[in-house]
């Protein structure tokens, strides 16, 4: 249930860096470089190097696994937690808008089919939260990013 002017929306999951990786063709750690304000070099390369690989490890051996699997318990794809991070996003955003978020039937094609808005009207429209801070994204743009 999400109360009247409320919002549910998403910002990616450690799963982001793997999904960007792929869309560009680089590796998870070029991506992980472009959050830094300044790239490592020498020694500081070689660790910053390890440390990827390490949280990258650990994803995929814990927490990530464990979000994987509450998603499928529940019979739902995890797609919609990732499918507008980068370049998807960031051309439709500002600095006001970190997420995006679907209408309550967008959630029901992506197998949230049990969310109820208590508000009055359209969420997506009626909700003064999700107009200021989200990005309004399909099912289908959703669907169609991450094939």
């Amino acid at each position: 249930m999400i109360r009247s002017g409320a919002f549910v929306g998403w910002h990616g999951n450690e799963r982001q860096f793997v999904v960007l990786a792929e869309r560009r063709g680089t590796t998870v750690e070029q991506e992980f470089m472009k959050l830094l304000p300044a790239p490592p070099t020498g020694p500081e390369l070689d660790r910053f190097r390890s440390d990827v690989a390490r949280e990258v490890k650990q994803w995929r051996e814990g927490p990530f696994v464990d979000e994987q699997a509450f998603y499928r318990s529940l019979g739902i794809d995890d797609t919609f937690t990732v499918c507008a991070v980068g370049d998807v996003l960031d051309s439709r955003s500002t600095a006001d808008t970190p997420g995006w978020g679907f209408s309550i039937a967008d959630m029901a094609r992506l197998g949230l089919a049990n969310t109820v808005y208590l508000g009055d009207g359209a969420y997506e429209q009626d909700s003064a939260l999700f107009r200021k801070y989200l990005v309004p994204i399909t099912a289908a743009e959703c669907k169609s990013l991450m094939k």
